[in-house]
């Protein structure tokens, strides 16, 4: 992502582990319609979410899942609503 000094083994594998959570969550979501992040590249949409914390740090306490939809929905909101499903 940015370049900076590098840190220790556990920093550079914690790094690791975010990196694939967000892209994880992120491919997961595609066609999903809950959030849209376009061509936004995995640091940025990483960016994101850690602005959007620092200003709810309250969401630290709940599971990540939660922070993290909360963070893209506001930042990376689908211009196609979702398809909801008739009874």
């Amino acid at each position: 992502m940015d370049a900076a000094a590098p840190g220790d083994a556990a920093d550079i594998e914690l790094t690791g582990h975010c990196i694939d959570y967000v892209g994880g969550f992120s491919d997961g979501a595609v066609g999903t319609h809950q959030f849209c992040t376009g061509d936004a590249s995995t640091g940025t949409i990483i960016r994101v979410y850690v602005l959007f914390m620092r200003d709810h740090p309250k969401l630290l306490d709940e599971h990540r899942e939660i922070g993290f939809l909360m963070a893209m929905q506001e930042n990376f909101p689908c211009k196609i609503p979702p398809k909801t499903t008739k009874k």
